[in-house]
């Protein structure tokens, strides 16, 4: 049934947007294109068969050709649909493991030709293939259903029967929807002894739909990925998919579109997965647009066989873009070895690291560049990393939140001269109060404004920086603390408990928290979430709770935190009815307040 409270988007209306660059993941085509080519048969006979690739590729091909080859792969499904891929192995013809690398949305499988070539240099077979419906490989596009958990494992049964034996074991590298169908394989074959998953889903149905609140922008991603920049298809979705895809966007049958998608989230499958202790190494990303963190710790939490997760400055793919170009990385490395060890058993201590690896926000040092790089997809590059962020390690996810500070929600006691409105967060309970503002109207700034790529340019060293004095205090009720004396080093996830009321049947709140520095008037983003509210009776309070992000940052003394509470942010559709109001309470009896997780 259609909400018509909900914000309506029809998808035909939807622009391909070309700053939403899905396409990128993996090695750029100017990596793989020379590759391919210098691996092709009878290339050795050229002049320079490594002529056009990176010196840290071109070592590697004479080695390569002594002990292995590379061919194209075509796997044959009983449906009839053909998946095309390539597969690197090694000519000696013995047993030995093998790594399956599923492609990403979007991007086509010799996108992860440098990861599977330097993954056959380490004593593996590699395959890597299209999922159905993309580019080559035909079918429709499965969104990680049954078909693509069957084929990941059609792809272990044609490379067995190519080589001529089963592999010792068997691994998946998966990045994005990689990832997902990497998990999915992992949970239904049991061959498989290890996953990698980079940046992957954990629970499609959160993804699209948390909080009751869908995530319109990053949907819309995923269906301008199934065109390229000719605007030509790449990507077949068949029409039931389709029509799921359609009631998602005008908000109808929700419910048969959060079943479709729990089919399709490892998540559901947990249970399989540890009953034979699978190896995985998770990667995430703080400000991920498309597969948010908390929909990835709730997965992480879960799982009882080894295990490690990895969370990074950035959003989708780009703390391991480097990596899948063949360059040093600390996300593909640690993939590297993972595999390493749970495949060809070595001692290289994997097993014996903590559980969790957070890279904590913007703690880089950058230098400005002398002239801006362009890379595409993405804002131009102004600033060089020479100093590489902070890795916190911990035993597991409960230690990383050391204490809870408690801030409470309340009139400032010294009102902002600029910014009167402006409450304070502080401790102590404060006397009731209320504040209201206009729902359903802009407040001047957003989460990202663009998925995956306004997060993807933290990972070079451009996080985006806000400008408070521009927020829309009508359209936004704002918190801050006094000037910190000392850093505030939040680690885990930030919850917001709040009393509210609105003057309609229906509104989405969307929760931030910025670090602020008030000589400059500046701020960054450390974290925020939405959540929705329907069948609301107008003006009866409601109290709720919403569970932020989770997040590692480190505030400045000197700085300050601010929390700001908005009715709409253009990443989400929202439930909020333009120029009606909402207004937050408090109490003695029953505050609001924010419980921010330290170090």
């Amino acid at each position: 049934m259609q909400d018509e409270h909900q914000q309506q988007v029809d998808p035909t209306l939807l622009p391909a947007d070309p700053t939403v660059a899905l396409s990128r993941i993996g090695a750029p085509q100017e990596a793989w294109e020379p590759l391919l080519a210098a691996l092709r048969p009878g290339a050795r006979a050229a002049a320079s068969p490594s002529a056009g690739l990176p010196d840290e590729l071109a070592a590697d091909i004479a080695g390569f050709t002594r002990i292995a080859v590379w061919e194209r792969a075509s796997i044959r499904r009983e449906d009839g649909v053909v998946l095309d891929g390539g597969f690197w192995h090694h000519r000696d013809g013995l047993p030995r493991p093998l790594v399956v690398i599923p492609s990403a949305w979007g991007a086509p499988w010799q996108a992860f030709a440098v990861l599977a070539f330097k993954l056959s240099l380490q004593g593996y077979d590699v395959l890597a293939y299209q999922p159905r419906g993309f580019f080559r490989s035909g079918g429709f596009i499965g969104v990680c259903g049954e078909e693509d958990w069957r084929d990941a494992s059609a792809a272990i049964d044609w490379a067995a029967r190519r080589t001529g034996s089963e592999p010792t074991n068997v691994g998946f590298f998966g990045d994005s929807y990689g990832a997902g169908i990497s998990c999915m394989a992992a949970a239904h074959d049991p061959r498989v002894g290890a996953v990698v998953a980079l940046s992957g889903w954990s629970d499609l149905a959160a993804c699209m739909y948390g909080n009751s609140t869908r995530r319109i922008r990053a949907f819309q991603a995923l269906l301008a990925a199934t065109k390229n920049q000719d605007g030509e298809t790449i990507g077949h979705l068949d029409a039931a998919t389709r029509a799921l895809l359609d009631d998602f966007f005008v908000h109808r049958n929700m419910d048969e579109v959060t079943a479709w998608a729990a089919v399709r989230s490892p998540v559901t499958y947990v249970d399989a997965i540890n009953a034979r202790r699978v190896p995985i190494l998770i990667g995430g990303h703080w400000h991920e647009t498309l597969c948010p963190v908390g929909q990835t710790l709730d997965m992480f939490e879960r799982l009882t066989g080894p295990k490690r997760l990895l969370l990074s400055i950035g959003d989708h793919s780009g703390a391991e873009l480097p990596g899948l170009a063949g360059l040093p990385n600390r996300v593909v490395d640690e993939g590297y070895r993972w595999l390493a060890h749970h495949l060809l058993g070595e001692e290289n201590g994997v097993d014996t690291l903590p559980q969790v690896a957070n890279e904590v926000m913007f703690t880089y040092t950058t230098v400005p560049l002398p002239v801006p790089i362009t890379v595409p997809g993405l804002p131009p590059i102004s600033r060089q990393i020479v100093r590489p962020a902070e890795v916190e390690e911990r035993k597991a996810w409960a230690d990383v939140t050391g204490s809870t500070e408690r801030f409470h929600l309340k009139p400032a006691a010294r009102p902002d001269l600029l910014h009167p409105r402006d409450g304070e967060l502080s401790p102590g309970v404060a006397p009731t109060w209320e504040r209201p503002f206009t729902a359903g109207a802009d407040a001047g700034f957003t989460a990202a404004e663009n998925p995956v790529t306004t997060g993807t340019a933290e990972v070079y060293g451009a996080p985006v920086t806000y400008r408070t004095r521009w927020f829309e205090r009508k359209n936004a009720a704002i918190w801050k603390t006094p000037v910190l004396p000392a850093v505030k080093s939040v680690r885990g996830t930030p919850r917001l408990r709040l009393t509210f009321t609105s003057s309609a049947v229906s509104a989405t709140l969307v929760a931030y928290l910025f670090d602020v520095d008030p000589v400059l008037g500046t701020a960054r983003i450390i974290t925020h979430e939405p959540r929705t509210f329907l069948d609301l009776t107008p003006n009866e309070p409601i109290t709720t709770h919403i569970d932020l992000q989770a997040a590692a940052y480190d505030i400045p003394a000197g700085h300050r935190l601010m929390l700001a509470v908005t009715s709409r942010d253009q990443l989400y559709a929202d439930a909020s009815i333009d120029r009606t109001e909402i207004e937050v309470h408090s109490t003695a009896e029953n505050p609001t307040y924010l419980d921010l997780p330290l170090s």
